[in-house]
């Protein structure tokens, strides 16, 4: 499974105003021929190995602080879908891609679910990683001082998706 994600910066190709105004009105289809990362892809066989689910919500980048404003600042930047998910599809079936409207930060989180086949489990190697995964959630835990260093082993992990060879995360 591969998967690229995270910001990566792409922009639409549009004055602030516009971008603004086309992304409040949610005519997004009027963005999307301007979204950089799509342009890209078109010219770049190695890149357009990845897909991604369809931009049906709006730009993820930039809003001013706490609110639903797109940046009213000094720079006015423009508003552009810069947070993404791509993966390949021969390896994972796409059930959900959306926006998340999470207002801790000047972006608006992304979510993907995937539904991906598991072929071969080697259970030794997955209990060993399990194990090392919930020590590292745990240790964050008490480093944050979010919980009590004996109440930390109460967290445990829940691996009730994986059946059928099929692990949906």
């Amino acid at each position: 499974m591969q998967f690229l994600l995270g910001d990566m910066n792409w922009r639409i190709d549009q004055s602030y105003e516009s971008a603004v105004y086309l992304a409040n009105q949610n005519k997004l289809a009027d963005l999307r021929p301007h979204d950089q990362l799509l342009k890209y892809k078109s010219q770049k066989p190695l890149i357009n190995r990845f897909k991604e689910g369809p931009l049906l919500f709006k730009p993820t980048f930039k809003y001013d602080e706490d609110c639903d404003v797109y940046d009213s600042g000094k720079k006015m930047r423009v508003p552009s879908w810069t947070d993404r998910i791509l993966y390949k599809p021969d390896q994972c079936l796409l059930k959900y891609y959306n926006r998340r409207e999470h207002r801790f930060s000047d972006h608006r989180p992304v979510l993907a679910i995937f539904e991906c086949e598991v072929k071969n489990t080697n259970q030794e190697l997955k209990a060993k990683i399990q194990l090392q995964s919930l020590q590292q959630i745990q240790e964050s835990i008490i480093t944050r001082g979010l919980v009590k260093t004996n109440t930390a082993s109460m967290i445990q992990v829940d691996h009730s998706n994986l059946n059928n060879n099929k692990l949906q995360y």
